[in-house]
């Protein structure tokens, strides 16, 4: 220890005791007891923030002074303002109209099942689209390439997912299901194997990857298409008034879940983000008995 510290003085030898730290069976201890996050990054978290733990903030403050504004992770600070600022957008010009509109009102129970189904629609679609992107970044080698793929393929194949749920399902409620079900069910396949089969085909020519990539996203897309129509049909079945409301909340929603995915990306790593993802479009299926058993509406 008494050769660290030469050139780079600091009070004491800070990196060299780090260092020590996590080369010994304390190195588990030492990164939990840390202000800040010194975890490495990996394939599924490569974002890194030291913010991530706001006693990080804290840590600076007090050994930093003044001086800690230079020191802290504003990019991260800032998507969290981003969230909050959407978040509170959204209740402000959306939530707050609906709740005290006047008129052709409708019941308590189906106000409840439109917010949830729609707002958990447009969150949960949000957060697959950017993950995927950020996720076949990594396989295709571009993040340009990614980005274009992954928007063609779920703008064709959730618009054909839309088409199809007037037509395969004899109902609005069996379409909003079939479609939040089947997301559920095709992204857990995967979350399960999809990357071990991407695995197979990495090195391969770029045509035959963004080939393979396609096929990856478009089954799940095809299903993400499905419960907006979907639930748009049954709103229309239960309280026609109420459908503006719809398109509000999901397009709020919508804009939150673009704002949330990076933090969530950062904080938990993209599987965690997909994971939450598929759980938002869980509560979509919950919400349908909401939508199609709610009493009729009241005027």
């Amino acid at each position: 220890i008494e050769e660290a510290n030469r050139y780079h003085i600091l009070p004491e030898p800070h990196y060299a005791r780090a260092t020590r730290e996590l080369l010994s069976p304390r190195r588990g201890a030492f990164v939990a007891a840390s202000p800040f996050d010194i975890t490495p990054t990996t394939d599924d978290r490569p974002y890194h923030s030291l913010s991530v733990r706001w006693r990080g903030l804290k840590h600076l403050r007090s050994t930093m002074g003044d001086r800690w504004v230079s020191f802290a992770d504003w990019g991260y600070i800032v998507l969290i303002a981003t969230v909050a600022q959407a978040a509170l957008a959204a209740v402000v010009l959306v939530l707050v109209p609906l709740l005290v509109a006047r008129g052709g009102r409708v019941s308590a129970r189906l106000r409840v099942g439109t917010l949830a189904y729609f707002a958990a629609l447009g969150v949960g679609y949000m957060l697959v689209e950017l993950c995927l992107m950020q996720k076949l970044s990594l396989f295709l080698a571009s993040p340009v390439h990614s980005a274009a793929l992954v928007l063609s393929t779920f703008l064709v194949f959730s618009g054909a997912g839309s088409l199809a749920s007037g037509r395969l399902a004899r109902s609005a409620r069996r379409g909003a299901l079939t479609g939040a079900l089947g997301a559920v069910g095709v992204g857990l396949i995967l979350w399960v194997a999809g990357e071990s089969v991407l695995g197979h085909f990495v090195g391969r020519p770029l045509l035959l990857r963004c080939v393979i990539a396609a096929v990856y996203a478009a089954p799940l897309a095809f299903f993400m298409g499905m419960p907006f129509p979907s639930g748009l049909r049954l709103l229309a079945e239960r309280a026609p008034q109420a459908t503006p409301w719809a398109w509000g909340i999901n397009g709020s929603a919508s804009v939150v879940g673009a704002a949330l995915t990076p933090v969530l990306a950062v904080s938990f790593g993209f599987r965690t983000t997909l994971l939450l993802a598929f759980g938002a479009y869980g509560a979509a299926a919950l919400a349908v008995a909401l939508l199609g058993r709610a009493g009729e509406c009241r005027t």
